[in-house]
């Protein structure tokens, strides 16, 4: 394809692709030709595939720039995840979209190896709102809200920002028929850049407009599996009536803190740390693997990479199931300092459950090299939620015991 038009940006729109297929390509211009360069196209109607999650990739000038942390994630994704089928970007691009010079940086960090080899879908951030998204809807010419499928699932595209912030009812009546109307694809994923669970110190608790606008009310109703997020400069996890919901605000801005008492439906989280999140969608199986893929150590004042993970490291792995189920898990014991023999010990055990339902009441047995120590009544869970059971054991004699629950 060629282009005779003389400008800075140029966009080129290719018809005509075949599913599951990987292209290659180069750019000339001019006397000055690209490398080598490929992107995969999406696989058929059903079928697995991988992608990456990150935003919040702006730079802080003058303590670093895109080129010194943006390109550590980026380059990372580049050399370690080289079957991905997209990059799904949460917002925040770049901190100030009136300069041209951080536009070339994002661009450079990201397309070097990364973007030159895979399909970028962004949504916009509040730094995009500094100049009314114009330069974000130049660089990519996509509209405020959208959706696309890919194999087995469907992606759901939304606007928080303030560019949007007039049409809000618009969009979510547009947001409500999307969703009702996508019904042939198992599995659907939103994003958009405000979470509405988090535990930042800025905005402790999460944007709640957006929990009553599009959590219950439209997430919930049409089964929504997972949202990611961004804005909010770390890993966070919650689960939340069954739906995930991602922050990945990892991917080069100056890292934020978390408060000591965590957001509703709280499942893990890591600070001070750049990354990505991997998510591999297994179509056979009907399940859907997504983990934290560490990059770089920040220090707490941000001037500094303290240090660079090794390549293949992981913080969180967490397997969703398309059916939606409760999946009760003992997850640990709480044991006293010190259990004596021949007087009754208080024995803890936390029990979550990981499901994406409601479980019923259900029955804890605890027991001791085969020996049952107690039987006990547990209430219903909601997903994400935990609680303790307390059992009273009086071991016979000081020996090491295999303690099992069921």
């Amino acid at each position: 394809m060629s282009s005779d038009e003389v400008s800075l940006l140029h966009h080129v729109r290719l018809t005509g692709l075949m599913p599951g297929m990987t292209y290659h390509y180069q750019v000339t211009a001019g006397v000055n030709v690209t490398g080598d360069h490929s992107f995969r196209t999406f696989p058929p109607e059903s079928g697995s595939f991988d992608f990456i999650v990150y935003g919040d990739s702006q730079e802080q000038l003058p303590t670093f720039t895109q080129l010194e942390r943006h390109k550590l994630v980026a380059d990372r994704i580049a050399e370690e995840e080289t079957d991905v089928t997209f990059v799904l970007h949460v917002g925040d691009t770049v901190g100030d979209p009136e300069n041209p010079e951080e536009w070339n940086r994002f661009f450079a960090a990201g397309g070097g190896a990364m973007l030159a080899n895979t399909t970028i879908y962004p949504i916009t951030g509040n730094h995009e709102e500094i100049d009314d998204g114009v330069t974000y809807y130049e660089a990519f010419d996509m509209p405020p809200w959208y959706s696309f499928d890919c194999g087995d699932a469907h992606f759901t595209m939304l606007d928080s920002s303030d560019i949007s912030g007039s049409r809000m009812t618009e969009q979510t009546a547009w947001l409500r028929n999307d969703l009702a109307s996508n019904t042939d694809p198992p599995w659907k994923f939103a994003a958009f850049h405000h979470p509405p669970y988090s535990s930042g110190t800025r905005h402790p608790g999460g944007w709640l407009n957006f929990r009553d606008l599009w959590g219950g009310p439209v997430f919930e109703e049409n089964d929504v599996n997972a949202v990611f997020n961004g804005h909010v400069h770390s890993y966070q996890r919650y689960l939340v009536n069954g739906i995930q919901y991602v922050v990945a605000a990892t991917g080069g801005g100056p890292m934020y803190t978390l408060t000591e008492e965590k957001a509703t439906g709280y499942q893990n989280s890591l600070e001070n740390t750049l990354g990505y999140t991997r998510v591999h969608l297994d179509a056979e199986n009907e399940t859907v693997l997504m983990e934290f893929m560490p990059v770089a150590e920040i220090s707490d004042d941000n001037k500094e990479v303290l240090s660079i993970y090794p390549r293949g490291s992981v913080f969180e792995s967490v397997v969703v199931e398309l059916s939606r189920t409760p999946d009760l898990v003992p997850e640990e014991f709480i044991l006293p300092a010190q259990v004596f023999a021949g007087e009754n010990n208080t024995i803890g055990l936390s029990v979550a459950n990981r499901g994406s339902e409601v479980s019923d009441a259900f029955t804890l047995s605890l027991s001791a090299e085969g020996t049952e120590i107690g039987v006990t009544e547990v209430g219903s869970l909601e997903p994400g939620a935990a609680t303790e059971v307390n059992f009273v054991w009086r071991p016979a004699s000081a020996s090491t015991y295999e303690l099992t629950a069921w």
